[in-house]
């Protein structure tokens, strides 16, 4: 056989050797896995706090059926799981930024592309770090809630945008004092007030937004690195689409109810010291068992019999209860006694005795 015969077959053999075999596996056991999914949901529920680390999705509502929606990863909650997980980010340019505030007849335009780098260090050098995860985020003055304002009525004597549709027969306007304005009156048809634009309106401060339009680049970034790093898709989202609108306080708030309503917040129950408080102001008053119960159940409008139950809130509001009755009790009065002999006012009845012992005017009556 010659070498030329020979060749492909010993290529083949070295071929065949480098490759090993691999079969997927977990890099974890599973009962690692089940408690590390239970540290990341235990964390949620004992540390993050709802509207600091978190927020409540706007303008989305769960089917019935479904589960409620994740909430919003907010910034200082990615800070705070990356710090507690032992990682730090990095954040910079993934393209120059374009900043034109525009001028008459050329809109404005800022836009920033932001990369987040999560790195997990490896040793003592700056270097001696690994990468984890890695997120782009961006942000431009051409969305909506950057790029339109809300135009508003003024008033013509304060300038105050504090203008209202009267509600009785004659009609008008007036300026609402309670709003910062100046309770002027205006008649229906005024072209003081009914000439001004309303409603959505381009947004002449464009320039204004630079630094706001800036930090949400980097806190999109930041926050999707974050759930990529740590893992907490399960917990959180960071859809863009669910964030509050600027100035959007009646969604925001219409927001924060349905969750507390649909997904509720850790169970934080009263301390030992609370409960104490409770049962010692409940005794003193002489408040058995069922008449705590029943104030129990009473401040947690129905939803348990059981003092361990109460939230803080309400047992404050129940020990602030019983310390009120308790000062409404009448306080003992001591008594007052007087000598029959000598009419010296003498101690409670238990004191009495020794002066009627001793008593100068005592002839044998005592």
């Amino acid at each position: 056989m010659t070498d030329t015969q020979t060749a492909p077959a010993a290529l083949a053999v070295r071929e065949s050797g480098q490759v090993a075999a691999w079969t997927p596996s977990f890099a974890v056991s599973v009962a690692e896995a089940v408690a590390q999914v239970e540290a990341k949901h235990d964390f949620f529920k004992k540390v993050m706090r709802l509207g600091d680390h978190y927020a409540p999705p706007v303008g989305v509502t769960a089917k019935p059926g479904d589960p409620p929606p994740k909430p919003v990863l907010l910034k200082p909650g990615a800070e705070l799981l990356l710090a507690n997980m032992g990682l730090s980010k990095e954040l910079f340019d993934a393209e120059t930024p374009t900043i034109d505030y525009g001028e008459p007849g050329r809109e404005a335009l800022i836009r920033y592309r932001k990369v987040c780098r999560i790195y997990r260090q490896v040793g003592i050098l700056p270097e001696e770090r690994m990468l984890v995860a890695q997120s782009e985020g961006s942000c431009s003055s051409r969305e909506t809630k950057y790029r339109y304002r809300t135009q508003e009525r003024a008033c013509p004597k304060c300038g105050a945008h504090a203008i209202k549709t009267s509600k009785f027969d004659d009609g008008g306007y007036y300026c609402y004092g309670k709003i910062g304005g100046c309770g002027a009156k205006f008649s229906l048809g005024d072209a003081a007030i009914e000439s001004q634009t309303t409603g959505r309106v381009p947004n002449p401060d464009v320039a204004d937004l630079d630094n706001t339009i800036l930090k949400m680049a980097e806190k999109r970034a930041l926050v999707g690195a974050t759930l990529l790093a740590t893992g907490c898709s399960d917990i959180f989202t960071a859809d863009i689409e669910q964030e509050p609108k600027a100035n959007d306080d009646d969604a925001i708030d219409a927001a924060f109810t349905e969750y507390h309503e649909t997904r509720p917040a850790a169970k934080v129950t009263l301390s030992g010291g609370m409960i104490d408080e409770i049962l010692n102001a409940a005794m003193e008053l002489g408040f058995d068992t069922a008449r705590v119960a029943k104030g129990v159940h009473a401040m947690s409008e129905g939803t348990t019999e059981t003092l361990a139950n109460l939230l803080p809130e309400q047992g404050a509001k129940l020990l602030a209860y019983l310390k009120r009755e308790i000062a409404k009790k009448p306080k003992p009065v001591e008594e007052v006694l007087y000598c029959q002999a000598c009419g010296t006012q003498t101690s409670p009845q238990a004191d009495a005795k020794p002066h009627e012992a001793n008593c100068p005017e005592d002839d044998g009556v005592l």
